[in-house]
């Protein structure tokens, strides 16, 4: 179990190693994005948090069940992963092992 403020910050820690890194720490390209990401976060928490409640993934602490949620998510995964696009930096494929990764900021 985890708090839903470890899941954002484990996005978050996410999207800066994983995706933030690949532009130059003072390029335009990288603050935007940041930007973007951090204002879709903190739009969508909310919605996510009502989702996973009504999945009953969520305690009476709200700590989530971040191991089911994970297994439910990869089980449920197309073998090729699920492709989006985003501007600047054109379609990103989101695999099984992006899974494993972003569990990874999660839990520490």
């Amino acid at each position: 179990m985890v708090s839903v403020n470890d899941i954002v910050n484990g996005i978050t820690k996410y999207i800066d190693t994983e995706f933030l890194a690949l532009f130059p720490e003072t390029g335009f390209q990288r603050v935007m994005i940041g930007a973007a990401a951090a204002i879709v976060i903190k739009k969508r928490t909310p919605e996510a948090v009502s989702i996973v409640k009504a999945l009953g993934l969520m305690d009476a602490d709200g700590n989530v069940d971040i191991d089911t949620l994970k297994t439910e998510v990869q089980n449920h995964m197309p073998a090729d992963g699920i492709k989006m696009e985003v501007p600047s930096l054109g379609v990103i494929t989101f695999k099984k092992e992006d899974i494993d990764k972003l569990y990874k900021y999660i839990v520490g």
